[in-house]
């Protein structure tokens, strides 16, 4: 086996980035504990100069993080947190070799017969409440694929099930039902200051690499003291909501959008709100076992005419605004996404930019482009609409999708 300054160098199964590990026995233990169904293994006979994605030197004071996803060095107190963060690492460095992989930050429900029951991606802001209302689902006796980390089949309509325990943060919200604090604590495995692991019943958490179909798309918000409601996503903000949720890093801008534009157009796209976790647990099951019902329209769709922003130096009314050759655009409910000629990137539009972009099916100079818009939009102060359109012409430009050619 290859060891590095005292550090074993380890490859998990599926994963292929080379992780030097120097621990006495805590932080190995944990992993065994929480990472389920996986081989990390030594790793013999590396290619001489192999990349070390993640380093981690047990010291003094805790464990000390370092490599390609991390910023600088960070120092965990306890292995707990330690094996979170190797957990994301590891999968954020595999994303930088694959550009085929697609990956969300998601959890992930499997409603209805273990045979044929489809998966609920439940998606969500930081703090939306995934890992609460997961543990709250496997309670309830449905079988959870992941609370966190999705990896998709290329076509992305298929979720496998990464294998790893269920993590909740510390304190546990006081909201929480008896019921489920009982789950919990019968299945705690591994917990810190922070953190607490749990490990459901077999039948309630997926083995890693089982497969299940994407049958709906859930965005969580928690509302405190809200009954839990189910209401049909507009397409362009679930397709959004989906692209900000996917972190595969060199996987192409174009092929991502692909995917997931197909999967928002296949299944039905939902805001779930919500202030009791196990409301929302109920809620999920009872509509996704039987047929499904159709959606009140969500009114709580986000809006951005409304930003306000602090003023930038405008564009030239004569300067000429061009689309750039190589971008390419799919509007999906009144939005487009655009990507640009490399497909590094993925720039959303909402109503008002997608205006912009049909507006720029000709090259148009910038002083035509604000007469359409004070027109279309009266109610709007003049100098605004000015400053709003020149910092979005100028972000598309830095992105490589217009081009401005002065006079």
């Amino acid at each position: 086996m290859g060891r590095m300054h005292g550090s074993t160098l380890y490859r998990a199964e599926g994963l292929d980035p080379l992780v030097a590990i120097s621990d006495d026995g805590p932080l190995m233990a944990t992993l065994g504990e929480v990472m389920l169904g996986w081989n990390i293994v030594p790793a013999r006979d590396p290619q001489p100069g192999a990349e070390v994605a993640v380093r981690i030197e047990q010291g003094a004071k805790g464990w000390t993080c370092s490599g390609t996803t991390f910023d600088k060095p960070v120092t965990y107190a306890d292995p707990v947190a330690t094996a979170c963060s190797l957990i994301a690492a590891l999968y954020k460095a595999h994303t930088l070799t694959d550009r085929e992989g697609l990956f969300l930050h998601a959890a992930g429900v499997r409603i209805g017969p273990r045979a044929g029951g489809g998966l609920v991606l439940l998606s969500g802001h930081y703090r939306a409440g995934k890992s609460v209302v997961t543990t709250a689902c496997a309670a309830a006796g449905l079988q959870v694929f992941s609370d966190d980390i999705i990896p998709l089949d290329p076509d992305g309509r298929i979720a496998r099930a990464p294998g790893l325990a269920i993590r909740l943060r510390l304190p546990l919200p006081d909201q929480m039902a008896p019921a489920t604090r009982d789950f919990v604590a019968t299945h705690r495995i591994a917990s810190s200051e922070r953190y607490v692991y749990i490990r459901p019943p077999p039948d309630r958490l997926a083995e890693r690499g089982e497969a299940a179909p994407i049958r709906a798309v859930v965005s969580l918000r928690r509302t405190e003291g809200a009954p839990a409601r189910l209401s049909r996503l507009a397409p362009g903000d679930a397709l959004s909501e989906t692209i900000r949720r996917n972190f595969a890093r060199e996987t192409p801008a174009g092929r991502i959008l692909d995917a997931f534009d197909g999967l928002v157009a296949e299944v039905p796209c939902l805001r779930l709100s919500y202030g009791s976790a196990e409301e929302a647990a109920t809620l999920l099951r009872d509509t996704f076992e039987g047929a499904l019902p159709e959606f009140d329209a969500d009114t709580q769709a986000k809006t951005y005419s409304g930003r306000k922003r602090s003023p930038v130096r405008p564009l030239a009314g004569d300067a000429m605004i061009h689309r750039h050759p190589g971008a390419n655009a799919r509007e999906r409910g009144g939005q487009a996404f655009l990507t640009d000629a490399e497909e590094a990137v993925i720039f959303h539009l909402n109503a008002t930019g997608t205006a912009l972009w049909r507006l720029l099916e000709q090259p148009t100079p910038f002083g035509e482009i604000i007469a359409v818009f004070a027109a279309g939009f009266p109610e709007r102060d003049a100098d605004a609409l000015v400053s709003d359109l020149s910092r979005l012409i100028r972000d598309l430009a830095g992105s490589g999708l217009v081009r401005i050619e002065a006079r």
